[in-house]
């Protein structure tokens, strides 16, 4: 087990995040232990994904983009992009809306996080309290 620092942006907050890693008995693997709103390999929360591609469907870039502080223009065409190669094509499949639950489809239906470009299979735990 070992456990890694990350950074994360929101929404106008920069977030240190320590990323639980554990090793499969079984596979011999490591797996990340995520929370539901980080997108694996991104800098960005799920959050801003879903605001700048929401932003994007809306037309409402210009102001979104002054608004936001934390994210660039760079930034928000790479996303945009990642979305247009990886993502389009696969929500229209399945009739799926940028809503912010989107997430639980996502793992129930291509077993990915939103946004997740690498293709690594992932689980999603629902822990009850």
């Amino acid at each position: 087990m070992a456990i890694i620092l990350v950074k994360l942006n929101t929404e106008n907050i920069q977030s240190l995040l320590r990323i639980l890693r554990v090793k499969c008995m079984s596979c011999k693997s490591t797996h990340a232990v995520l929370l539901y709103s980080i997108v694996p390999y991104s800098q960005y929360a799920l959050e801003v994904h879903l605001k700048a591609l929401q932003s994007d469907f809306l037309n409402t870039f210009i102001d979104w983009i002054e608004w936001n502080e934390e994210i660039n223009e760079y930034s928000y065409y790479y996303i945009r992009s990642q979305f247009q190669k990886y993502w389009k094509e696969r929500l229209m499949s399945e009739s799926m809306r940028l809503k912010t639950d989107l997430f639980k489809s996502c793992f129930k239906i291509f077993s990915l996080q939103f946004m997740q470009i690498k293709c690594t299979r992932n689980i999603f735990l629902s822990l009850s309290t």
